[in-house]
């Protein structure tokens, strides 16, 4: 979500600056009769056809959002958004990022004092997909079973072996602390 607002409000900052403060530099520029390089001529035409036309170019943008929301039937953006991604790797971006993210809280949790199993159903509330909430409901059941936090998670078959190993050589003798 972050990321999307930070280039949301990036574009709408961009839009402001070429369709009002490049126009208005523009009438300076003619008042004062200066000689302006090709690229600042360039930019300020640009300017100054895009304030002409922005509400027509902002409508259709509405307008094809709109129609590609409303033809998708079901639309849930939380249980496709793990679905949108056919190839395999945006997916396993994905799925690291997400792994990292509960490696961060899940050690904030831990550091603060919070029993382990504790820890990992906060730390699996935290997360944006459900496939792995689900694998981390899991392995907090296996850690009963399971000597290690390591082997819980590994038996989930979801989390990368990069992620378990560390884990593993995290964990004082590769054994969690009681819970």
């Amino acid at each position: 979500m972050y990321p999307s607002v930070l280039i949301l409000l990036t574009l709408l900052l961009m839009v402001f600056l070429v369709t009002y403060v490049v126009p208005n530099f523009a009438a300076l520029y003619t008042s004062m009769q200066a000689q302006l390089p090709k690229v600042t001529v360039i930019l300020i035409a640009i300017g100054t056809t895009a304030r002409t036309y922005i509400l027509l170019v902002f409508a259709a943008i509405v307008v094809l959002s709109s129609s590609t929301a409303s033809g998708q039937e079901g639309f849930r953006p939380h249980q496709n958004r793990h679905r949108q991604d056919e190839s395999p790797a945006p997916r396993d971006i994905w799925l690291k990022y997400q792994v990292a993210q509960f490696s961060r809280v899940l050690s904030t949790l831990l550091t603060g004092g919070i029993p382990l199993v504790q820890g990992l159903e906060t730390a699996s509330d935290s997360l944006g997909t459900p496939l792995l909430r689900r694998s981390l409901d899991k392995a907090g059941q296996n850690g009963a079973r399971r000597p290690s936090l390591s082997a819980s998670l590994k038996t989930t078959g979801i989390f990368p072996p990069l992620s378990i190993d560390m884990i593993e050589v995290e964990s004082p003798q590769g054994r969690c602390r009681p819970c």
